[in-house]
């Protein structure tokens, strides 16, 4: 239904962090982080505000490719606004 992704390109292995926070509906989301050469996520949090996703990107992950993204998933009709913080 809606997503705000973030992409983020890697010249190192690094820890990736992920922050989400905002307000009304829907009252549950994801936050999912995806890296190049994987079907599923790397890692992903589902829940209430506020969400928090974290990713250790090795040096083999990078072999993979260097572009990456945290997500932020809602799975019914959105009517949100807040933020999103991103560290690596």
């Amino acid at each position: 239904f809606g997503t705000s992704t973030d992409l983020i390109v890697l010249g190192s292995p690094t820890t990736l962090y992920g922050e989400a926070t905002w307000s009304g509906v829907p009252a549950t989301m994801a936050l999912i982080v995806n890296g190049p050469g994987q079907v599923g996520a790397y890692a992903r949090q589902d829940g209430a505000r506020p969400l928090n996703v974290s990713y250790v990107v090795t040096r083999t992950d990078l072999q993979s490719g260097d572009t990456w993204s945290i997500s932020l998933v809602a799975f019914s009709a959105p009517d949100a606004a807040g933020t999103m913080f991103i560290s690596y």
